[in-house]
């Protein structure tokens, strides 16, 4: 996963790369590509974890 590009979220704009590193590991969080248009939550869906969109 591209720690730096987490960086430029707000969220974890001012954290630093070992906070980061924790954050990645404690949360399980994982990188996804999907295919142009391919559904990946339907509005009002509910989920068991936080996505964040890097692009696209």
């Amino acid at each position: 996963m591209d720690l730096a590009a987490l960086t430029d979220i707000p969220l974890f704009k001012d954290i630093d790369a070992q906070g980061l590193k924790e954050i990645v590991q404690e949360l399980l969080m994982h990188e996804e590509c999907f295919q142009k248009d391919e559904l990946i939550l339907r509005a009002g869906a509910f989920t068991k974890s936080l996505d964040i969109a890097l692009a696209g």
